[in-house]
């Protein structure tokens, strides 16, 4: 049994704990094709021999001295031109004539030419444009390719009357998070204030493929938001949003869940009429959902808005609760940090937009993960 946080936010329930691994899941429609792949070979081996008797054909020409006649000379000079080589023995034949025959023979050498078609090995090289970087798995609908290094989640564009930001289509995956620890980065993450002074080294995390992943602080968020040139949600326009401010449509995380504060859940309910009201146990992965873990993210299609400027961004209620660039503190690894959206194990209140769970920075748990916004 995994230890639960203190919440805040409005409840009309209490929390549930864990429950056992099941394998309900959603009707996908969106999600993990697969790997797309494609291994390139290298282009075909090309070898060229050349004739020895190519240095015959020298011989050719003195035979052509042989004749007094100076016509059948310059015909022995033919022979040069080529590798005919065997044209060397019409100067035995002493007539001048019969040399231009071994001239003509010269222009079979010409035909050796032909061996430089062995430059169409190079062609091989062709294989090279197999190579496309570490992006060449990338969901196109789900992902993108961050400095032809490897795939991250795609940023989709939120935007409303007077807003306009980028937010995360999904939850960090453990294939993505595990890419970008594989390139070592430098810990600690330059944090204002060095409230993450205390790193040394950044979490593996846990998790599986597409499915959040799970197991990483505060800083191991903040650090890989900004790692792979985006940042942990917080305040619209930048910065981090006032830990008390987790309600107002200037935080990023919010305003994408609720559309600008339309609805209590990412796919509708009036936040006027109860905190639970649209609720809908089936479209996201929650206690009433019935899978007890984790699920390959955007596996329910359902768990995203409709409203314009708001789709595409799927499981911000359920799944993984995910870290918010908003702490009470700015002190260290004790400072407690909002995390946002509920898990799979939770009840209608707390996954609803409004729920502001928070944990201590350095915490790690099976049911925190993390999503990344832009400006």
């Amino acid at each position: 049994m995994v230890a639960r946080s203190r919440r805040v936010g409005l409840r009309w329930g209490n929390a549930v704990g864990l429950v056992a691994t099941g394998m309900l899941g959603c009707n996908a429609i969106l999600g993990y094709e697969g790997d797309y792949r494609i291994a390139g070979d290298a282009g075909l081996d090309a070898s060229v021999s050349y004739d020895a008797q190519q240095d015959e054909a020298a011989i050719g020409g003195s035979a052509g001295t042989a004749g007094s006649a100076g016509s059948g000379g310059s015909a022995g000079t033919a022979g040069s031109a080529g590798s005919g080589g065997s044209a060397g023995t019409a100067g035995s034949a002493g007539s001048g004539g019969s040399a231009g025959t071994a001239g003509s023979a010269g222009s079979g050498g010409s035909a050796g030419s032909g061996g430089s078609a062995g430059s169409g090995g190079s062609a091989g090289s062709g294989g090279s444009a197999g190579s496309g970087g570490g992006c060449t798995d990338c969901d196109p609908i789900l992902e993108q390719c961050f400095n032809n290094q490897f795939c991250v989640a795609k940023s989709v564009t939120v935007s409303s009357t007077g807003v306009s930001f980028q937010i995360d289509a999904t939850e960090v995956t453990a294939s993505q998070y595990a890419a970008w620890i594989s390139t070592s980065p430098v810990a600690p993450p330059s944090v204002p204030n060095d409230v993450c002074a205390w790193k040394s080294s950044y979490n593996a995390g846990d998790g599986l493929g597409k499915y959040p992943v799970t197991n990483v602080d505060w800083c191991d968020a903040y650090a890989y938001c900004n790692g792979v040139g985006k940042r942990l949600c917080g305040k619209i326009g930048g910065g981090a949003n006032p830990y008390a401010d987790f309600w107002k449509v200037s935080d990023q995380w919010f305003n994408a869940c609720s559309s600008g504060g339309a609805h209590t859940y990412p796919y509708g309910g009036n936040p006027q009429t109860s905190p639970t009201d649209g609720y809908d146990g089936q479209k996201c992965n929650g206690y009433d959902k019935g899978v007890g873990g984790t699920m390959v993210v955007a596996t329910c299609p359902e768990c995203t808005s409709t409203e314009n400027g708001y789709t595409g961004v799927y499981d911000l209620s359920g799944n993984v609760y995910e870290w918010e660039d908003s702490c009470e503190q700015a002190t260290g690894p004790a400072d407690n940090c909002r995390a946002r959206g509920g898990g799979f194990f939770t009840s209608p209140n707390d996954m609803n937009c409004l729920d502001a769970d928070y944990n201590a920075r350095n915490s790690t748990v099976d049911y925190i993960g993390l999503r990344c916004c832009g400006p």
